[in-house]
C-alpha cells in the first residue's frame, strides 16, 4: 500500500537562498508524526509545500499516491487539512467545525 504522504527530494528556494534541500518525508496511514527543529529549519516551508500552498523548486509530493503539483487549491483541500500555527477559531465555532470548513 502506498504511503498517505510521500515527499521525495523536496527542495525549496526563495531567491538565492535554499530553504529546504532534498528532503524526504514519508507518512504512513494511521501514523502520527511531528516535524520538529529549530527556528528557521524549514518546518513551516515543508508544511506549506505539502499542503499545496507554496510551490517546491524541486522534488515531488504525492498524497495517497497522486502527485499534488498542478492541482488546484480547492481540490487539494478536499484531500487533507492544513492548520497553520496561528489559526484563530472563528467566534461561535468549535475547533472541529473550524477544521471542517
Amino acid at each position: 500500500m502506498a504511503p498517505l504522504l510521500q515527499a521525495t527530494e523536496l527542495t525549496v528556494r526563495i531567491g538565492r537562498a535554499e530553504i529546504v534541500k532534498r528532503a524526504d518525508l514519508t507518512v504512513d496511514r494511521g501514523s502520527v508524526v511531528a516535524l520538529v527543529g529549530p527556528n528557521g529549519a524549514g518546518k513551516s516551508t515543508v508544511s506549506r509545500v505539502v499542503a499545496g500552498l507554496q510551490a517546491a523548486s524541486g522534488g515531488q509530493v504525492a498524497w495517497d499516491g497522486t502527485p499534488v503539483s498542478g492541482r488546484s487549491g480547492h481540490k487539494l483541500a478536499r484531500l487533507r487539512a492544513f492548520v497553520p500555527q496561528h489559526a484563530p477559531v472563528p467566534r461561535g465555532m468549535t475547533v472541529a467545525e473550524a477544521v471542517d470548513i
